[in-house]
């Protein structure tokens, strides 16, 4: 008798932080007891029909939350220093889309789902091969008129506008993370994508490759 959002549930989605509203219907995201299930009513959600008397999360153990942040905080920084270990940025200079992986070329063909990951995945990596932000602003503006439907022009103004002025570099998730590839279908592997682990390594793996083709060829001409 209860109605499922697949939505709500997916993986990739978080739950919205209780009496919260939500931006298209103006509804409030409500806690209530599993009593009431059954007579929950949408004009329940209405922001002039909400209480707040009813507590969220209160059962805790002190500390918990802080833990559970140094526990993610240490496994990003361990991943982080894994790839830049593997990968020199500024040794090189801006990197041509050619060298780009698969999931990225595929996500600048415009999208219908995954927009947002796929946003924080360009600006990203564009930095990372180092582009110029005014070069990303225009990619990403051009990228977005090819996505079905586009995302609001001043929510991507505002996630730019963001990412110029943010301190810390972010590496791009490993490609083994299914929610940024493989779930909105940008993720088609091709015989480099086997030699990586995550995106931003594809692109010197890529020119490695391609330079050692090249020096095989002079080497054949010369014979």
């Amino acid at each position: 008798f209860v109605s499922i959002d697949s939505i709500a549930i997916s993986q990739r989605h978080m739950f919205r932080m209780p009496y919260s509203i939500n931006e298209k219907t103006w509804l409030a995201s409500i806690p209530i007891k599993k009593d009431y299930i059954e007579d929950l009513e949408l004009k329940d959600a209405k922001i002039e029909n909400v209480s707040t008397e009813l507590g969220f999360l209160d059962k805790y153990r002190e500390g918990e939350a802080r833990r559970l942040f140094i526990l993610a905080f240490d496994f990003k920084e361990r991943e982080e220093k894994k790839i830049r270990r593997e990968i020199e940025f500024s040794n090189y200079k801006k990197i041509n889309q050619r060298f780009f992986p698969p999931c990225i070329k595929n996500i600048l063909k415009g999208l219908k789902d995954g927009r947002k990951r796929s946003l924080f995945l360009l600006m990203n990596f564009l930095k990372s091969m180092n582009w110029s932000y005014d070069e990303i602003e225009n990619l990403v503006i051009d990228w977005n008129k090819r996505n079905n439907p586009p995302l609001r022009e001043s929510y991507v103004r505002g996630q730019l506008k963001w990412f110029k002025n943010k301190k810390i570099n972010y590496v791009l998730p490993s490609c083994d993370n299914s929610i940024y590839y493989k779930d909105i279908g940008v993720c088609i592997p091709d015989e480099i994508c086997k030699r990586i682990k995550n995106p931003l390594s594809y692109p010197f793996k890529a020119m490695k490759i391609g330079r050692n083709k090249l020096g095989r060829n002079k080497r054949t001409t010369k014979k």
